[in-house]
């Protein structure tokens, strides 16, 4: 069990991780820690009402409260096909008017007839990102460069989109082009 220490103090339980602190020890600039924990899996499931979420949104100023840590979101893109990609929001910025994210892993629901239906895992990999928060119709938008590489590094190819707040219910899932299908 890893705890990625993060400002303000606030540790987030990750699974696995593929980087190096920026300085060891150094929590400020965010590192990561491995620790002896008796967290189960169940510790690593955020539960966020749409309620808590939707009344710490303010629309006008397009900002977000700390409600929206953990909350996961999502992209998709793609031409003649659909691409998915998740991400979880890890930190707020003191004005609210931008967040830190982590590309996070999928997993298959469903596969039938060149679909692949995902959700997100809390297992979070690669680089932390900015995304700005945006207002949709009365609905938060995140939008921001991040990373479209399999490791998550910033390094590597980047893409700018916007990223949808996704419902976290049991049987909700995002539909995706199964590999081999599209063009």
């Amino acid at each position: 069990m890893y705890i990625w220490r993060i400002p303000y103090g606030r540790d987030i339980p990750v699974r696995a991780w593929f980087g190096e602190c920026r300085r060891d020890g150094d929590t400020s600039a965010g590192c990561l820690k491995q620790v002896r924990t008796t967290m189960t899996d169940e510790d690593l499931e955020v539960d966020k009402s749409e309620e808590s979420t939707k009344s710490s949104f303010d629309p006008e100023a397009e900002t977000v409260t700390e409600d929206w840590i953990g909350v996961f979101i999502h992209t998709s893109w793609g031409y003649g096909q659909t691409n998915c990609e998740f991400a979880r929001i890890i930190d707020v910025s003191d004005t609210g008017k931008t967040v830190i994210a982590r590309r996070v892993s999928v997993k298959t629901t469903e596969s039938s007839h060149g679909n692949n239906h995902l959700q997100p895992e809390p297992q979070q990999f690669g680089d932390e990102f900015r995304l700005y928060v945006r207002n949709a119709n009365g609905e938060p938008v995140f939008r921001g460069t991040y990373p479209s590489s399999s490791d998550g590094s910033m390094d590597g190819p980047t893409r700018r989109d916007s990223f949808y707040v996704f419902d976290n219910s049991v049987d909700n899932s995002v539909r995706e082009t199964a590999t081999n299908y599209g063009h």
